[in-house]
Protein backbone atom coordinates (compact mmCIF):
# COMPACT_ATOMS: atom_id res chain seq x y z
CA UNK A 1 0.00 0.00 0.00
CA UNK A 2 2.90 2.08 0.90
CA UNK A 3 4.54 1.56 -2.91
CA UNK A 4 1.02 2.08 -4.43
CA UNK A 5 0.86 5.94 -2.15
CA UNK A 6 4.64 7.14 -3.32
CA UNK A 7 3.26 6.39 -7.40
CA UNK A 8 0.77 8.55 -6.70
CA UNK A 9 -2.19 6.30 -6.17
CA UNK A 10 -4.66 7.01 -3.71
CA UNK A 11 -5.49 4.03 -1.30
CA UNK A 12 -8.46 3.73 0.60
CA UNK A 13 -9.62 1.37 3.25
CA UNK A 14 -13.12 0.16 3.60
CA UNK A 15 -14.36 -2.01 6.28
CA UNK A 16 -17.13 -3.07 8.77
CA UNK A 17 -18.33 -3.06 11.76
CA UNK A 18 -20.83 -5.14 13.95
CA UNK A 19 -22.04 -2.05 15.31
CA UNK A 20 -25.36 -0.41 13.81
CA UNK A 21 -24.81 2.42 14.05
CA UNK A 22 -20.48 3.05 13.35
CA UNK A 23 -19.29 4.62 15.91
CA UNK A 24 -16.37 7.33 15.92
CA UNK A 25 -15.15 4.23 18.48
CA UNK A 26 -15.20 1.88 16.03
CA UNK A 27 -13.41 4.00 13.69
CA UNK A 28 -10.85 4.50 15.99
CA UNK A 29 -10.31 0.91 16.91
CA UNK A 30 -9.74 0.39 13.11
CA UNK A 31 -7.14 3.06 12.70
CA UNK A 32 -5.30 1.87 15.93
CA UNK A 33 -5.40 -1.65 14.48
CA UNK A 34 -4.19 -0.54 11.35
CA UNK A 35 -1.27 1.17 13.33
CA UNK A 36 -0.65 -1.79 14.71
CA UNK A 37 0.53 -3.81 11.81
CA UNK A 38 2.53 -1.03 10.64
CA UNK A 39 0.31 0.40 8.05
CA UNK A 40 -0.79 4.01 9.83
CA UNK A 41 0.72 5.57 7.40
CA UNK A 42 -0.36 3.63 3.99
CA UNK A 43 -3.50 4.93 2.67
CA UNK A 44 -5.35 8.31 2.42
CA UNK A 45 -8.44 7.43 3.65
CA UNK A 46 -11.06 5.01 5.62
CA UNK A 47 -14.76 4.03 5.55
CA UNK A 48 -16.38 1.79 8.29
CA UNK A 49 -19.23 0.61 7.23
CA UNK A 50 -21.88 -1.44 9.34
CA UNK A 51 -21.83 -5.10 8.69
CA UNK A 52 -26.18 -4.25 9.58
CA UNK A 53 -26.86 -2.06 6.83
CA UNK A 54 -29.88 -3.04 4.77
CA UNK A 55 -28.97 -4.67 1.45
CA UNK A 56 -25.99 -5.83 3.58
CA UNK A 57 -21.94 -5.32 3.73
CA UNK A 58 -21.64 -6.88 0.38
CA UNK A 59 -23.69 -4.65 -1.67
CA UNK A 60 -22.41 -1.75 0.18
CA UNK A 61 -18.98 -2.21 -0.09
CA UNK A 62 -20.02 -2.83 -4.11
CA UNK A 63 -21.69 0.34 -4.20
CA UNK A 64 -19.01 2.36 -2.38
CA UNK A 65 -16.26 1.34 -5.07
CA UNK A 66 -18.41 1.82 -7.93
CA UNK A 67 -19.15 5.47 -5.95
CA UNK A 68 -15.33 6.10 -5.51
CA UNK A 69 -14.34 4.86 -9.19
CA UNK A 70 -11.63 2.35 -7.75
CA UNK A 71 -9.71 -0.03 -9.70
CA UNK A 72 -8.83 -2.87 -7.72
CA UNK A 73 -10.39 -3.96 -4.58
CA UNK A 74 -9.00 -6.41 -2.15
CA UNK A 75 -11.08 -8.29 0.44
CA UNK A 76 -10.49 -11.17 3.31
CA UNK A 77 -14.33 -12.25 2.21
CA UNK A 78 -15.26 -14.18 -0.81
CA UNK A 79 -19.08 -12.58 -0.61
CA UNK A 80 -17.38 -8.97 -0.35
CA UNK A 81 -15.07 -9.71 -3.37
CA UNK A 82 -18.06 -11.58 -5.17
CA UNK A 83 -20.05 -8.34 -4.87
CA UNK A 84 -17.33 -6.32 -6.52
CA UNK A 85 -16.40 -8.25 -9.69
CA UNK A 86 -17.41 -5.97 -12.25
CA UNK A 87 -17.41 -3.12 -10.26
CA UNK A 88 -13.82 -3.14 -10.35
CA UNK A 89 -11.12 -4.10 -12.57
CA UNK A 90 -9.24 -6.59 -10.47
CA UNK A 91 -10.45 -8.44 -7.57
CA UNK A 92 -7.67 -10.01 -5.25
CA UNK A 93 -8.76 -12.02 -2.02
CA UNK A 94 -4.96 -12.89 -1.17
CA UNK A 95 -5.68 -15.04 2.31
CA UNK A 96 -5.65 -18.58 1.59
CA UNK A 97 -9.27 -18.48 -0.40
CA UNK A 98 -10.17 -18.42 -3.65
CA UNK A 99 -13.17 -16.66 -5.50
Amino acid sequence: MGALLAAGHRVSILTGSSNMPVTQQDFDEKANYLRSLGMGESYNDMTVISNQIKGGLPQAKADWLQMAGADIYVDNSKANASAAIGVVDMVLVPWATRV
